[in-house]
């Protein structure tokens, strides 16, 4: 289920925020901005936020298949649960492990069907005697009922166990889609029994009461108060703050399946529907089909089909460009894959740290011994990613990484003093409160763990705690292993080898935890090798589960077979069950586990979806190992799974074979690096010298560029001579330069035919002779390789005539220009006067190329063996022989002529201009309504194209296309300008 959530303005997650489960009216989840413009008005205003601060998680369910909503709903119309209620819970568990929630200050409304949905849903999960999980503190329902609960009186239970629930059902006394009865029962009975529910009944209003009673505000309105409720006391909330911005996709993001999403720069979010087409904000886009991934790439989505074709568009409803598609993907190229890992049987310390007999790497033992916990096997779980912020970032450090000085203050716990590390450039912390950053030195073979990480210069960094051991070693060498912050992290590399072969890294809430806190840090005996709870915790844990045990799964366990068919939830159960997780932290909020992930690990990858989908699954056989310690390390006895065969955890593990930079790689400036096959960083110093490993060569001076080619290294200086040499310390040659340039000469641009037209609302470009790429952007200016010339303004056309490039606007006045940076000079029109076919003339030929032709009113046969042209046909009818390409035909409106085309132009990539004939009709320019007045109906003979004036009318023919017998709307308009 996909779902919508709103967070209060600047958002900071060390407040704990109230939740508002918010739940839509019948058949409204596919029609995303409708909804939105609907609830916006409520909930996302000053106003409303002001006073509210709160997190509002809007579920939408796709009602496609049911629109009655009578089996797809929110609950409430039958005594059987609903996929759309559990569906709507489980992202509410979500949102609330994702985010500082109050548990304590949990509310759900809607109205209509989620009128009827609030009170099913806080019938079974209020937060007081609820049967099916105790969540929701309060409830308000808008035209709602309960028709699985007794309907039109209420089960006797009901009523009892609602009692001392705070609950508010608002009703039009002219209501007839959602009759009064139970809501007017319900209430009565409460009265009787002196309960806690509010009934508002309206005789003016009808169903819809939203309109009324959501806009209301102070303490006394419904939603005043449904906030004033808390099963914790006295609500205190965060002072509100401005609208946050909006947060989109990282660059280069992908998307394939149906799961994932890509949040564009405007806030719209694009997925692919269940049919293969993209869908913007939930709603299909009907251009597209067959669509088997998207890519967010310098801010246009693209969208790739199966032929591996792509297209891309700036924002919705744009056009897809180019029109027939690339088969270029827009996505940078993939890095060269990483060096196989050393001899068989050898462990990579930077992916697994610590010895493979470690705690942290050995498997579960057969003489594990376990203790059930209702809490643990009633969680969820989720695992955190930089979706959170709060992942762990992990690094690898090597020779040619500068040096760092790291002052640790150990506010947060351990000894004070400094490391000196090799760290990688651009290296940061994770981005959540802990900033946490871990890192293995390869060159010293030590693994070191950060808390509160600070870069305070270019090589100087302050932490919080800190600590570094051996990465071959045991890992618990420093108190007791409570430092290390990147053990047991999940690893992409973990989810590229489609197994997790080491010990998880666990989170839990605080009221899940159990506190052996006190004057002395002491655990319990089962928590081994962990000495210490988390420093920044509060000193007492509510909960069942002991600090810093380890948990698991029975070997005898069987998998419930939904897991076992979802690759990620089988990784989590067999990295569970083979080698456990141990409580490392608290964190979260509810009764939702969490798992740690690096940085590199994409939150909506389908492994990650998968482990938090069916985690409930997998935690419900989840239990504590009872015999961990030191004489039974995870449970002794045999390993459930084996040992890596002959594993070495010796120092001397050999260095991987480096990745040198791709042939004729350039670096100017002091920032870019080039490596070499030996592995050797070469770089452009401060002082103009060329430096190798950070080490200056003083036999080089007034360098201005660095080039690899062909295995050599290459310098040129500011008097553009080049000196080169293949390893340090050789000699540079030649011994005087050479004015020649070692890099491959550019190719020769591509000019576009003279007389090259485009027009506004297209998507091609003129190329001019230095390989200029000009086009008219959707402002209406002129654009040089992307970039707006602010001079220009409705254009509607432009040409490339006799080496210079013209522009028109819409008073059909002329402007050229021989180079970008020339001034625009006013002209007459460049193109070839246009050939008229007059009445009467029953036939031409037409040769000359790029020459707009209008044929008017009459009987006409027109042969063009040019290509390129632009032909109006206003009126008569017309037959076309083409046998070129690249020409547009300017279609009549409906009734005022028709053409017949004797081949299939759209197979030779001609242009069908509609907008003359749609102007003419009612069409409101909306795709989805588009087949509405534009019509293809395919024959043995072609297809024929018919506009009707209104939606839905009887279309008249305009065009028929001989031989283009597979031709649909979506084929026609992809050969269009509309």
């Amino acid at each position: 289920m996909q779902y919508e959530v709103l967070l209060p303005a600047n958002y900071n997650p060390s407040i704990e925020y109230s939740t508002t489960l918010y739940l839509h009216q019948l058949d409204m989840g596919t029609d995303v901005p409708g909804l939105l413009a609907e609830v916006d008005p409520w909930f996302n205003t000053v106003a409303f936020r002001s006073a509210n601060p709160t997190i509002i998680v809007m579920p939408l369910l796709d009602q496609t298949a049911d629109p009655s909503g009578q089996t797809i709903n929110f609950g409430g119309v039958s005594t059987a649960d609903s996929t759309g209620e559990m569906n709507a819970i489980a992202a509410l568990k979500r949102v609330m492990a994702q985010y500082s929630t109050d548990p304590t200050r949990t509310y759900v409304t809607g109205n209509s069907m989620g009128g009827i949905g609030t009170e099913d849903m806080l019938i079974k999960y209020n937060a007081y005697t609820g049967t099916e999980g105790k969540i929701f503190t309060a409830g308000l329902a808008l035209a709602g009922a309960d028709y699985g609960q007794g309907y039109p009186q209420p089960d006797a239970s009901v009523v009892t166990a609602l009692k001392n629930v705070p609950f508010w059902a608002i009703h039009g006394g002219q209501d007839t889609t959602v009759p009064l009865a139970f809501d007017q029962n319900l209430y009565a009975a409460e009265q009787a029994i002196g309960g806690d529910m509010k009934y508002t009944r309206n005789n003016s209003l009808g169903h819809d009461v939203w309109g009324t009673y959501y806009t209301q505000t102070g303490a006394s309105s419904p939603l005043g108060w449904l906030y004033s409720q808390s099963t914790g006391g006295a609500v205190t909330g965060p002072t509100p703050a401005p609208v946050p911005t909006v947060t989109s996709s990282a660059n280069d993001t992908v998307v394939t399946g149906t799961m994932g999403s890509i949040v564009d720069a405007s806030g719209n979010t694009w997925t692919i529907s269940s049919g293969g087409q993209v869908a913007v904000n939930g709603v299909a886009d009907t251009t597209t089909a067959g669509v088997v991934e998207l890519a967010y790439v310098n801010g246009t989505i693209w969208q790739e089909n199966a032929s591996k074709l792509w297209w891309g568009e700036t924002q919705p409803n744009a056009s897809w460009a180019p029109a027939a598609g690339t088969a270029t993907s827009p996505l940078p190229a993939a890095p060269t894959p990483p060096p196989t890992p050393p001899v068989t049987g050898t462990r990579d310390p930077s992916q697994t740290p610590f010895a493979s007999t470690s705690i942290f790497n050995l498997p579960l033992g057969l003489g594990a011994q376990w203790q059930s916990n209702a809490q643990l096997q009633s969680a969820s779980v989720y695992v955190n990613t930089t979706l959170s912020g709060f992942n762990e970032n992990v690094f690898i450090g090597t020779a040619s990484d500068q040096v760092v000085t790291i002052t640790n203050t150990a506010a947060a716990g351990g000894t004070p003093g400094t490391f000196q590390v090799h760290i990688p450039a651009g290296a940061v912390p994770a981005a959540g409160g802990d900033a946490t950053f871990s890192v293995d030195d390869t060159t010293a073979h030590t693994w070191y763990s950060f808390g509160g990480f600070s870069w305070t210069g270019s090589n100087t960094a302050t932490v919080s705690q800190g600590s570094g051991e051996s990465d071959f070693g045991s890992g618990i060498a420093v108190a007791g292993s409570s430092w290390d912050e990147g053990v047991g992290t999940l690893r992409e590399s973990d989810l590229q080898a489609g197994t997790i072969d080491h010990m998880l890294r666990m989170e839990l809430p605080t009221d899940m935890l159990k506190s052996f806190y006190s004057t002395a840090y002491q655990l319990a005996p089962y928590a081994w090798p962990q000495t210490q709870e988390d420093g920044n915790g509060p000193s007492v844990y509510t909960g069942t589960i002991p600090y810093g045990v380890t948990i698991g799964i029975a070997a005898n366990a069987v998998e419930p077979t939904a897991v076992k068919a979802n690759a990620g939830a089988n990784m989590l159960w067999h990295a569970l069950q083979d080698h456990g997780a141990m409580v490392r932290d608290s964190g979260g909020s509810g009764n939702t586990v969490i798992f740690q992930a690096d940085q590199t690990v994409n939150g909506n990858d389908p492994l990650i979806l998968g482990m938090n989908q069916f985690g409930a699954q997998i935690m419900a056989q989840a239990q504590i190992l009872t015999n961990q310690g030191p004489n039974s390390i995870n449970g002794g006895g045999t390993p459930i799974v084996p040992l890596d065969a002959a594993p070495s955890d010796a120092s001397g593990t050999p260095t991987p074979t480096p990745t040198p930079s791709a042939n004729d790689t350039v670096v100017t400036g002091t920032t870019g690096t080039i490596v070499d096959a030996s592995g050797n960083s070469w770089t452009i110093s401060s002082g103009g010298q060329v430096a190798v490993n950070g080490v200056a060569d003083a036999t080089t001076a007034g360098v201005v560029e660095l080039a690899y080619v062909n295995g050599t290294i290459w310098q040129e200086n500011a008097s553009k001579l080049w000196w080169g040499e293949t390893q340090p310390n050789a000699s540079w040659a030649p011994a005087v330069g050479t004015a020649t340039s070692p890099l491959p000469a550019a190719p020769t641009p591509t000019a576009s035919p003279n007389d090259t037209m485009v027009l506004a609302g297209a998507t091609t470009a003129i190329a001019d002779a230095s390989g200029n790429r000009w086009t008219i952007a959707a402002s209406g200016q002129v654009a040089v390789n992307g970039a707006i010339d602010a001079t220009t303004a409705n254009v509607t056309q432009l040409v490339y005539a006799n080496k210079e490039v013209w522009q028109q606007n819409a008073s059909n006045l002329w402007w050229v220009k021989s180079s970008p940076a020339a001034s625009w000079v006013s002209g007459a029109d460049p193109l070839p006067a246009p050939v008229v076919i007059a009445p009467g003339t029953a036939s031409a030929t037409v040769t000359q190329s790029q020459v707009s032709i209008a044929a008017t009113t009459g009987s006409h046969m027109l042969f063009l063996s040019g290509s390129g042209d632009i032909v109006s046909l206003s009126g008569g009818t017309d037959t076309v022989t083409d046998p070129g390409g690249g020409n547009t035909y300017i279609l009549p409106v409906a009734g005022k002529g028709t053409v017949a085309f004797a081949g299939n132009i759209l197979s030779i990539g001609d242009t069908l201009d509609l907008k003359t004939a749609l102007a003419a009709t009612k069409w409101t320019g909306s795709a989805t309504t588009l087949s509405k007045f534009l019509t293809v109906t395919d024959s043995a003979a072609g297809a024929t194209l018919s506009v009707s004036t209104t939606s839905g009318g009887s279309g008249v023919a305009i065009a028929s296309i001989h031989g283009a017998t597979t031709a649909n709307l979506t084929s026609v308009l992809a050969h269009s300008i509309t």
